[in-house]
């Protein structure tokens, strides 16, 4: 079976003491020279009689065999063994021989006439032992009767364990563990002791049993128990196989069964809307989530995204969005392109009781939004040294706000976002309602230098010092008079005010990005919106990615139908969002995010390098509680502990997720793509696949990749379409 066969040396009887073992077994611990080098160990120690000493690739491996000695009147299909056979490092062995019809009848036909006989016995004095044995005796003939007429039949089933560690101090702690796993369960186990080598061999791939033999006694490794079929039903582990959702995307393929996995954001299986993706750099995480979002726009969704990261000179959304029609806006320090903090319009709210829809504007809402992303800017990650520092400083902003907006007229009526102008119908300009003019930066900054000026109060000195120097580079133009506080249009520096004949003074901000009326226009209907913030400095990308979140609640998320039966399916994706974490203001909007889009039936979807990043405060963990699905790609190791605290993932599963993505042993190359899809309660392990032929370049963002694309045909493809 094994080639020419060698010449066998002698093993030493301290090697073996007293066994028999048949010498294909013998072969087994023997160093050859063939591909079972690979996988056989160097050397066997079994004189300790409770472990075994194995060497393997100069390292010393201890292990310890158990088996089940006593099983629990009662066992629960994927409960009762679940956790001994998903132990870690434990290898589970569980030897099944079925008894023929004669051999069942005859084993149950004993244990009948025992139990009678017990019975009778304890009729004669011992009433509970009586109805214990009664009960026993009802159940054996109820099995009996079912296998004489052929719908059962019995098994001698027996479990081996096989647990291995590299100390022998934490072998001692995990047989412990795996022992009192055991006895949770009703389950008790037992050591093989003294007979390790032949419990070892029993545990590998021979099919057979190794028995050991000691001179007139002939014992058996372990020990077998009887089962019909009912109850060997419930040694099976596998409690589930694939899921998906009947009417979404193709999303992968199960990793062991090759099943399809279908997603739906929307599917009523799922508790929510919101999605969390989570991967190291180069685990394919952003690859996924644009393959995923491009498929579903085929599906009548309609995306909105921030996108952080650059490819070159762009974002890395940019290529996807542009292939489906989407149209994208790129924030950058010398672009045209302006999103105001002030912006707000009128949204539709819902009546449930009464099936209707009327026009609301949330003033309240928006200002307390406004004031958080002020604060953002001006603390920049930073905590702020004194509380009421702090208090003075939003107190201040508070009221800035609450001026411009008064100053324009603007209240919770949405009629007072607009006033009397000229508009065109039908190619000629009448008179109509027109938009009014938001509050800007410029005006803000203008109002704070007005309100400084007008303090009286030296507590609040320091509080508008530190808001004026920190709005001053957010300012794109702001001439004035620093002594009569008159505010001029095209004056420069140097200049004679008008109105008192001093110098003017003139404000030109470094990152005027969010410093005018908003110059972005795209229709409700546009498949997809991509805001490329990937241009701009590392420093303020958390605050135009706030900026943009805003914009888009305002513009899009809050104008999708609260009415279930209008509404449209629509994602909000947000990229790197655990670059906002350190910022407490930005983490409280993402997580409102979660918890108030579904109302306007949007799936909120966040991208991060680790799940464990969410485990920064409440807040970010008020995410994870409030996400429906969430795709892990590989992990690190050392976030195993929130890992088990926050997904349902056996201690296996986890390991799993460890090892997604490792580099193949045939290729030589990272397996990207591999997930594990948590959705709820399921888990299930996925390959996501991309269609070479149309989605590569959209979707890849390797470099290294994308040249190899651009040199092949896919290339010349994409350059020709």
């Amino acid at each position: 079976m094994f080639g020419k066969k060698k010449e066998i040396p002698e093993i030493p009887s301290a090697v073996r003491p007293g066994a028999s073992v048949p010498d294909d077994k013998v072969l087994f611990f023997e160093n050859r020279r063939t591909i079972r080098q690979l996988c056989a160990p160097e050397g066997v120690n079994p004189n300790p009689l409770d472990y075994m000493l194995i060497s393997d690739g100069g390292r010393e491996i201890y292990t310890l065999c158990f088996y089940i000695d006593k099983l629990p009147t009662r066992t629960t299909f994927a409960q009762s063994f679940a956790e001994l056979l998903n132990y870690p490092d434990v290898t589970s062995c569980i030897f099944i021989d079925p008894l023929v019809d004669g051999q069942s009848n005859k084993k149950l036909n004993r244990r009948i006439n025992m139990l009678g006989t017990e019975q009778a016995e304890a009729a004669k004095g011992d009433r509970n032992r009586y109805r214990q044995i009664t009960q026993k005796l009802h159940r054996t003939e109820g099995v009996a009767l079912d296998v004489e007429s052929g719908d059962n039949m019995l098994y001698e089933v027996a479990f081996l364990f096989v647990l291995q560690s590299l100390s022998l101090d934490g072998l001692h702690m995990m047989a412990n563990d795996f022992h009192s796993k055991g006895k949770t369960k009703g389950i008790e186990l037992s050591a093989c002791y003294s007979v390790h080598p032949e419990a070892f061999l029993s545990g590998y791939p021979f099919n057979r049993i190794v028995r050991a033999e000691s001179g007139l006694l002939h014992s058996s490794v372990f020990k077998k128990h009887t089962f019909d079929k009912q109850s060997l039903s419930d040694i099976f582990n596998h409690t589930q196989g694939g899921f998906g959702n009947p009417e979404g995307i193709i999303a992968g393929h199960n990793m062991y069964t090759g099943y399809p996995y279908t997603f739906d954001p929307y599917d009523s299986s799922h508790d929510g809307y919101g999605v969390v993706f989570a991967g190291k750099t180069h685990s394919g995480k952003s690859a996924t989530v644009k393959m995923y979002l491009s498929r579903l726009i085929d599906f009548d969704y309609k995306v909105r995204s921030i996108d952080f990261d650059s490819t070159g000179a762009k974002g890395e959304y940019v290529n996807a969005c542009k292939a489906v029609g989407g149209v994208n806006f790129q924030l950058r320090a010398d672009s045209d392109m302006v999103l105001n903090l002030f912006e707000i319009d009128v949204e539709m709210d819902y009546d449930e009781q009464t099936d209707t829809e009327y026009p609301a504007l949330h003033l309240a809402e928006k200002k307390s939004n406004t004031k958080n992303l002020i604060m953002t800017m001006l603390k920049n990650g930073r905590e702020m040294d004194k509380f009421s520092e702090v208090v003075f400083i939003e107190s201040i902003i508070e009221d800035v706000v609450d001026k411009l907006y008064a100053q324009r007229g603007i209240t919770d009526e949405p009629d007072s976002l607009y006033e009397p102008g000229k508009v065109f119908e039908g190619g000629v300009l009448v008179d109509g309602m027109v938009r009014k003019e938001l509050p800007v930066i410029t005006d803000f900054y203008y109002e704070l230098l007005c309100e400084q000026r007008e303090n009286k109060d030296p507590m609040y000195d320091t509080a508008y010092a530190v808001i004026v120097r920190g709005m001053k580079k957010y300012v794109r133009e702001l001439s004035y008079c620093p002594h009569c506080m008159k505010r001029f249009n095209g004056l420069q520096e140097g200049e004679k005010c008008p109105e008192c004949q001093n110098e003017i003074a003139v404000v030109k901000g470094t990152k005027p990005y969010f410093d005018g009326q908003s110059s972005i226009h795209a229709d409700a209907e546009t498949t997809w919106i991509n805001f490329d913030i990937s241009q701009l400095p590392k420093a303020d990308k958390v605050v135009a990615l706030l900026v943009c979140m805003e914009y888009i609640q305002e513009n899009y998320v809050k104008k999708n139908s609260a009415n279930p039966k209008k509404a449209k399916k629509m994602v909000f994706e947000v990229d790197e969002s655990h670059e906002t974490f350190p910022y407490p203001e930005a983490v409280l909007y993402l997580s409102n995010a979660y918890r108030e889009n579904r109302k306007r039936h949007v799936s909120t979807w966040t991208t991060s390098q680790a799940l464990a990043d969410y485990n920064r405060s409440e807040e970010t963990k008020a995410i994870i509680k409030n996400t429906a699905c969430i795709f892990l790609l590989k992990q690190a190791i050392q976030d195993r502990a929130f890992l088990k605290e926050v997904t349902p993932l056996t201690d296996a599963q986890i390991d799993g997720v460890f090892n997604l993505g490792d580099e193949d042993e045939i290729t030589n190359e990272k397996r990207r793509g591999e997930v594990c899809v948590i959705d709820g309660k399921k888990s299930q392990f996925i390959k996501v696949d991309y269609l070479t032929s149309t989605e590569a370049l959209i979707v890849e963002t390797d470099v290294e990749q994308m040249k190899k694309l651009y040199k092949g045909k896919v290339g010349e493809a994409f350059a020709e379409g």
